[in-house]
């Protein structure tokens, strides 16, 4: 008897394409990588002591095979860990200096943020009193 090369059927098919989406309804263990306390304690070392704000690709891989050895990493796990902290600085940076208060010149100078483009000017407190005092 030869092997016959056939077509499947309609029936067959659909078949074939219902085993397979049944096969996708498995629930996929989660893929989140979850660094241990270690490694974030190297990559804060690197960030804060060592001023590595954007490291190169030659430095991710250095990174990722020294860490390896606490847990599975790969490079955008790296990558994006220095990109967050870095938007975290940031955020934390641009907190901070909305709520500061210079003292100069014997005088309080203050903040003042304008509806235009966030845009915002010091002035003196006396200054500001006197402009208030015009309106």
């Amino acid at each position: 008897m030869e092997p016959q090369n056939r077509q499947p059927t309609e029936d067959e098919g659909s078949n074939k394409a219902a085993g397979s989406s049944a096969n996708m309804l498995c629930k996929k263990s989660s893929t989140r990588w979850i660094p241990t306390t270690d490694q974030i304690r190297i990559l804060k070392e690197l960030f804060y002591n060592k001023g590595v704000r954007s490291p190169t690709i030659e430095h991710i891989q250095r990174i990722c095979l020294q860490q390896k050895w606490y847990s599975k990493i790969e490079g955008k796990n790296v990558f994006y860990w220095f990109t967050n902290q870095r938007a975290r600085e940031k955020q934390k940076k641009r907190s901070t200096s909305d709520v500061h208060v210079p003292m100069q010149r014997s005088g309080l100078f203050v903040m003042i943020m304008l509806p235009i483009r966030n845009m915002r000017i010091s002035i003196l407190t006396s200054d500001l009193l006197h402009l208030l005092l015009l309106l």
